[in-house]
């Protein structure tokens, strides 16, 4: 056996340099099988809001998001039970997502239009989706009197966990989604 330490490096780094190629090449194989499902689905889907927002009573959160593309767009929210009892008696929020002129038109005190598929008026929790087109986008989230869900005499700060999600093309392994009071 040769013990010389430049004969053992070499063979060292070549094992390494081998298992390195290796590796690389079952993940390549591994991504074009399908077999690397989370990165196929991070290709697919993209989370473009996904936050909680404390909303006081009479006020509203806005979020800006864009769609490259026409999208499959997933909007959820969910009241926390860190609002005051809002799973029992309210109060409700609004979800819209508009257009920025829109939303121009709604922070102005304006009539407004919003997106009916993705958008769940006088919600407490509820997910939405449909195929929405390339474009610039607003979320709102109201807790005001401008809505049909309202805080009332509550004064409740929501708290609302939401989510927005982008995909390439419809998911087809679930239920359909509709908002739930």
């Amino acid at each position: 056996m040769d013990t010389n330490p430049a004969t053992v490096r070499r063979h060292t780094s070549r094992r390494e340099v081998l298992g390195a190629l290796g590796t690389g090449l079952f993940a390549t194989v591994a991504g074009c099988s399908g077999a690397g499902s989370p990165g196929r689905s991070a290709e697919r889907e993209a989370e473009l809001v996904s936050e909680t927002l404390r909303v006081p009573a009479g006020a509203y959160e806005v979020r800006r998001f864009s769609l490259d593309g026409e999208r499959w767009l997933t909007v959820g929210a969910n009241l926390s039970d860190r609002s005051v009892d809002v799973k029992h008696d309210g109060p409700a929020v609004d979800v819209f997502v508009m257009r920025p002129r829109a939303a121009a038109r709604y922070r102005r005190g304006e009539p407004f239009e919003y997106l009916e598929e993705v958008s769940m008026p006088d919600v407490v929790n509820g997910e939405v989706a449909a195929t929405v087109p390339a474009g610039e986008y607003e979320l709102v989230v109201d807790n005001t009197n401008r809505g049909p869900g309202a805080p009332g005499e509550s004064e409740v700060d929501a708290v609302v966990d939401t989510a927005v999600t982008a995909a390439s093309e419809r998911d087809r392994g679930g239920v359909a989604s509709v908002p739930m009071g």
